[in-house]
């Protein structure tokens, strides 16, 4: 905005003239090094406050929680900026301010979504028992009728797939990032368990968990239109069959 051009480049001026004269009077005193630094510093923190604005009046960690859950909801497309407003509880400018934009504050909810989805399923790998126990208390979890609601949604990252996949790059890129930090978890809990000899040692552990990571994948993509309970009951048994011991 022009005025507040016009204010930045006045805490410049400001900035310019005290440090010449400071300069000038005593160029090599330790306090006066000192007292550049200060001013500096002072005027570094009015433009930066210039150009955002009124300090953060809103938690933005409960904000980019709330927007997660209406892209969660809605997609991102329905998801309009009127609506993310009224989810977050925020005015435009300091959505504006926080986020930047739609688009920047998506790219932050699916890293989060990503970063959740990953560590929860690390947790269950690295649980107690043997592997295939821990593989089927998590798939049978994934379908519990307490998880119905939430797992009606969908899965965030396989939703925007369907939805940008191949259209947004970043989206794209954070989806496909998310996958691959998932399956990699999977392939160290049955490499891990293949050194325990609780799993034979002839199965490929990278193609295991690319097997499992596609049934995970593909019971929240049809718990969107059906009951997956019996289906996840039927993958957590085919599983335990597939992983036999040493």
């Amino acid at each position: 905005m022009p005025g507040r051009g016009r204010f930045l480049s006045a805490r410049r001026r400001v900035r310019e003239r005290s440090i010449a004269r400071v300069r000038t009077l005593v160029p090599h005193d330790p306090v006066c090094r000192g007292e550049l630094l200060i001013l500096d510093s002072w005027v570094q923190n009015s433009e930066a406050m210039g150009t955002m604005g009124r300090p953060r009046l809103f938690d933005l960690d409960a904000a980019v929680s709330s927007a997660l859950d209406l892209f969660w909801k809605r997609g991102y497309a329905a998801a309009t900026p009127a609506a993310l407003l009224d989810a977050i509880g925020i005015g435009k400018g300091s959505f504006y301010n926080a986020f930047e934009g739609k688009h920047a504050l998506f790219e932050r909810v699916l890293r989060r979504y990503g970063d959740d989805r990953v560590a929860g399923l690390a947790r269950s790998m690295s649980g107690t028992g043997p592997i295939r126990q821990r593989v089927k208390r998590y798939v049978e979890r994934l379908a519990a009728p307490e998880s119905a609601a939430l797992l009606r949604r969908g899965c965030l990252a396989a939703n925007t797939a369907g939805e940008l996949g191949g259209h947004d790059p970043m989206a794209t890129k954070v989806v496909r990032d998310t996958f691959r930090r998932m399956e990699r978890v999977l392939e160290t809990a049955f490499t891990e368990a293949q050194q325990r000899g609780e799993l034979n040692r002839s199965l490929d552990a990278k193609a295991l968990a690319a097997l499992l990571l596609a049934a995970l994948i593909g019971i929240t993509v049809i718990a969107r239109v059906d009951d997956t309970a019996p289906l996840a009951r039927r993958i957590a048994q085919a599983f335990a069959a597939l992983l036999p011991a040493t």
